[in-house]
């Protein structure tokens, strides 16, 4: 028979953190995080070529499936000079100052010297248009497929 040894610790002087002090460390946390977490937010909101160019193709995409699920033409009126899209929900997409935007399509849908109509049809097919979003770091190309009425987005730099 095999006998363990068997030894008791005496609880005393520990080393550890208080329940305030963890407190403490909690509200410092909780400190930093709320001085940081604006800029982050403002930071992540910023509005460049890239992200505009990504909110205009998903905003053209409803438009062209609105256009076939009403069996009615959709218009998108592009105003380069307002700095302004309006979609035919009649949501309207602010450009900011910092992104050039320039639009390439047709005579006929050609509104005034300012704007220009981008019409999605019934049958899905568009006018077609080309839309150049420009900023100090990059320039992307949105493509209106007349034929489809599809909208692609690429890169030019």
């Amino acid at each position: 028979m095999t006998v363990a040894n068997v030894t008791i610790a005496k609880a005393g002087n520990e080393e550890g953190f208080t329940l305030v002090e963890l407190l403490v460390a909690l509200a410092i946390v909780a400190l930093v995080a709320a001085l940081a977490f604006p800029g982050i937010q403002a930071s992540s909101r910023s509005q460049n070529a890239e992200t505009i160019s990504r909110e205009i193709v998903s905003r053209l995409r409803v438009s062209r499936t609105m256009a076939i699920a009403r069996a009615s033409p959709q218009s998108v009126v592009i105003a380069p000079d307002a700095r302004q899209i309006r979609f035919p929900d009649g949501s309207l997409l602010g450009i900011p100052q910092e992104v050039e935007l320039t639009i390439v399509t047709g005579q006929v849908t050609v509104l005034a010297e300012s704007e220009a109509v981008l019409a999605f049809l019934p049958n899905g097919s568009a006018t077609g248009a080309e839309l150049f979003l420009k900023d100090a770091a990059s320039e992307v190309k949105i493509e209106v497929n007349w034929l489809t009425g599809l909208s692609a987005r690429q890169r030019v730099r």
